[in-house]
């Protein structure tokens, strides 16, 4: 079993905004049969994530 209330963007996918929540919000509600509160929101470091992530593994390398 799986609960997942909350779905966390980072990335580039950022860039795409309400227009890709709007899309994965309307799919993922078709396929949820749980009616339980879902929220979908983008990481506080935004689109440099990834960024971020690199530079911390070279860094411990």
């Amino acid at each position: 079993m799986l609960n997942i209330n909350r779905f966390v963007f980072g990335g580039g996918l950022t860039n795409f905004g309400d227009v890709l929540f709007d899309r994965v919000k309307a799919v993922f509600d078709k396929y949820n049969h749980i009616p339980l509160p879902v929220e979908f929101r983008i990481a506080e470091l935004g689109g440099d994530i990834g960024l971020i992530g690199a530079a911390e593994f070279v860094r411990e390398a």
